[in-house]
């Protein structure tokens, strides 16, 4: 009962929701906390753990036991036989361990999927706010461009060496149009794509998303890759895998040697109008696996199960340390970029668009080279938005393969 009961439970509680989308404006932690309310894909995943849960129960049971009757005609007679077979000594108590070990590598695959979908949501995020920002950007130096053009064409009728800039400037204009339109899809993609984590099927896109803010990064190397040997959910869900299939191989190895037994009660009830007699009999049946090969090879293909699930683990824990190793390369690096643009690149280029402008209108420098200047703190500033949002990325994976928090 308890276990119906449990389940039950998982299943009204984890039912799809058909409530509204997000609020307009939502933060980032209010839509991670929508994805884990309505994200189909981690109701799936609760349901899953709650079945193995009750799989431990299961195991602790006994075989199913078989009533049949029997008729005869002539003469008539019926015959009841109850039969149970009996576990091997310590069969159900291998069996409920395995399954208790199963049900907490589905604990662990549960926080990695809670993981996974909490980075999938992240990384969306600043996909979306790469995506919002650089167009405007890159709208802003396409007027640049645009002006630079028409100032370059006015000024080449008295200057030929205007119109290789003219050129430049034209065929800027065509690419920032290109990037614009690539930029629009990859948009709507992202916009679905969040849409879809979210367990939204139909409804309003997610706009006008607020910069997310850039943590410090003071990490060191060898104490991240520990933490994801100590914590990853996904190389615990293995180890515990294959713990698990240890367990039954054990039980299958054991089952080769030893026999097992069946208890069986009949009644027999015979004749008719007391002309018969009735019979009973208590009956104990022995199955001797000393000579099947069939047990033999059941035994062999979980020795060799035990042995696979163990190399699984061993070469999931070589990945992790790469992509931990790989992830943290580059958020450092992307920091540093970040770092070399905010700090050095884009202040000089902002005093110097400043003077240039400034110079401009006392009539010591031309247009042109305002707009120019321009140009590049555009360009800069849609490359310290790249670097940030890599850098954003950087982490989140960290925090899903380590279980540290960067924010």
């Amino acid at each position: 009962m308890k276990p119906l009961v449990s389940l039950l439970f998982v299943l009204l509680w984890t039912f799809p929701s058909w409530a509204g989308p997000p609020p307009e404006g939502a933060n980032l932690k209010q839509l991670i906390d929508y994805a884990l309310a309505h994200n189909p894909g981690w109701q799936a995943s609760q349901s899953g753990l709650a079945q193995e849960r009750v799989k431990v129960e299961e195991a602790g049971g006994w075989p199913e036991p078989m009533l049949r009757l029997e008729t005869w005609l002539a003469p008539q007679s019926q015959q009841w036989m109850y039969s149970q077979r009996l576990p091997l000594w310590g069969e159900t108590g291998f069996n409920q361990e395995a399954a208790r070990l199963e049900a907490e590598a589905a604990q662990y695959q549960h926080e990695a999927n809670r993981r996974r979908l909490v980075r999938q949501v992240k990384a969306t995020y600043y996909d979306l706010w790469l995506l919002s920002e650089t167009p405007k950007l890159l709208t802003e130096n396409q007027k640049t461009m645009e002006r630079m053009a028409e100032l370059g064409s006015f000024e080449s009728q008295r200057n030929t060496d205007m119109l290789e800039g003219i050129f430049q400037a034209q065929a800027k204009i065509g690419e920032n149009a290109f990037d614009l339109i690539k930029m629009q899809d990859q948009l709507l993609d992202a916009q679905v794509r969040l849409n879809s984590l979210l367990g939204i099927n139909q409804g309003p896109l997610i706009q006008n998303l607020a910069e997310p803010p850039m943590p410090e990064f003071k990490a060191d190397l060898t104490q991240l890759i520990e933490a994801a040997r100590q914590t990853n959910p996904e190389l615990l869900a293995l180890n515990r895998g294959t713990e698990a299939a240890q367990q039954r191989g054990d039980l299958e190895n054991r089952m080769r040697y030893l026999p097992r037994f069946e208890l069986s009660l009949t009644y027999e009830r015979a004749g008719m109008e007391g002309t018969g007699k009735d019979a009973y009999a208590l009956g104990l049946g022995m199955n001797l696996p000393f000579f099947s090969s069939a047990q033999a090879g059941k035994a062999e293909r979980a020795q060799l199960e035990t042995l696979k699930q163990g190399q699984i683990s061993a070469q999931r824990q070589l990945n992790l340390d790469q992509e931990v190793t790989l992830a943290y390369n580059r958020a450092q690096n992307s920091r540093r970029l970040v770092s070399v643009f905010e700090d050095q690149l884009l202040p000089p280029l902002k005093r110097s668009y400043q003077l240039a402008e400034r110079l401009y209108g006392v009539g010591k420098k031309n247009m042109m080279t305002a707009l120019k200047i321009k140009a590049q703190l555009v360009n800069m500033q849609i490359k310290d938005i790249q670097a940030k949002t890599e850098y954003l990325k950087a982490l989140v994976e960290l925090e899903e393969l380590t279980g540290q928090r960067f924010d």
